[in-house]
């Protein structure tokens, strides 16, 4: 047998190979995407875990319009916050409301915790000298509001002069919310943006108070090393202008499909094969790559740039040294 007819039957080998492949590729997308749309219909439960540590509940939408309304409902400037993440070439990934509630607390006619002697000349009888209620405080119950800094009204305190226990006091409840917004920036570093508010619903329902000068602080866990996946399958597209070194010295220029199927992190890939068309021989090209190594986003419609060399065989038994580049589809 001809060594012509040999590469031309491994060429063909490696251009059926590619079919299966792309059959796996896609089956492993659906499975990708039905993965993801049963965990956007799950829920992560709410559990303590301790006294007053807790893990939120959480869901993941269905959609960027769902994750806008939960954002919105929540008094969050969804705005400001994404044009932020914007100038810090960062994305959302998470929206969240943290709520607490303090109770009630009344206290009824309860004596004072602490007196002081007053300057003031009170006015007596003159008959048996006990002083005179000339402001008549004995006659009713005085009440005060206490608001904060906010103007929210917080709590009452009563005071009647008539009772030997004179004070009452009413501490109101109050409900905080913690307003998160969870960004990531292009080195994968979080961005976390805060707001805490607060709400009276008993004397003033639905008017929220934002406390200012909050302050938060984020210490992210560090970034696990590399690891191999060894079933991480990818199609690729690619361009591959090569040498031609055997049997004649030429110039080799083929558009290809690739597949891969293992990774190493995020930026390498290992063992993949090409098939295409080589416009400038008029030949079909069929290739091995031992690595694909991704330089980043170059392009906004690229989500990535691989880089590698490759091993080439065409239909004519031209072996090539290909160096290319390509995205994945």
């Amino acid at each position: 047998m001809k060594i012509k007819t040999v590469l031309w039957i491994v060429s063909v080998a490696i251009i059926l190979a590619l079919i299966p492949a792309g059959i796996l590729f896609y089956q492993n997308q659906r499975l990708k995407d039905q993965v993801s749309q049963y965990a956007g219909e799950q829920n992560i439960n709410y559990k303590a875990l301790t006294e007053s540590l807790q893990r939120a509940e959480t869901k993941q939408a269905r959609s960027n319009k769902e994750l806008t309304i939960f954002a919105e409902q929540n008094g969050i400037n969804i705005k400001a916050v994404e044009q932020d993440l914007q100038n810090l070439d960062g994305r959302l990934e998470a929206v969240a409301s943290t709520k607490a509630k303090t109770t009630t607390v009344v206290h009824n006619h309860y004596p004072s915790d602490s007196t002081t002697s007053s300057e003031i000349e009170v006015p007596t009888c003159k008959q048996d000298g006990r002083p005179i209620d000339i402001y008549g405080y004995t006659k009713r119950i005085e009440t005060k509001e206490l608001t904060d800094s906010n103007g929210m009204r917080v709590a009452d305190v009563s005071f009647s002069a008539a009772q030997k226990r004179p004070w009452s006091s009413k501490v109101y409840s109050l409900e905080y919310n913690a307003l998160s917004t969870i960004g990531r920036g292009t080195n994968n570093q979080l961005i976390l943006s805060t707001e805490l508010t607060v709400e009276n619903p008993e004397t003033q329902p639905g008017k929220i108070f934002r406390i200012k000068g909050v302050e938060s602080r984020v210490i992210q866990a560090p970034e696990p090393g590399p690891t191999f996946d060894w079933w991480d399958p990818a199609l690729l597209l690619l361009t591959i202008p090569a040498l031609i070194a055997y049997p004649k010295i030429d110039f080799s220029a083929s558009l290809s499909l690739g597949f891969s199927v293992w990774s190493y992190g995020r930026d390498w890939r290992v063992l993949g094969i090409t098939a295409g068309y080589d416009a400038f021989q008029n030949a079909f090209r069929a290739s091995l790559v031992p690595f694909l190594y991704n330089i980043g986003e170059p392009l906004p419609l690229l989500s990535s740039l691989y880089i590698f060399l490759d091993i080439g065989i065409s239909s004519q038994a031209d072996v090539s040294i290909g160096l290319g580049i390509g995205t994945r589809l």
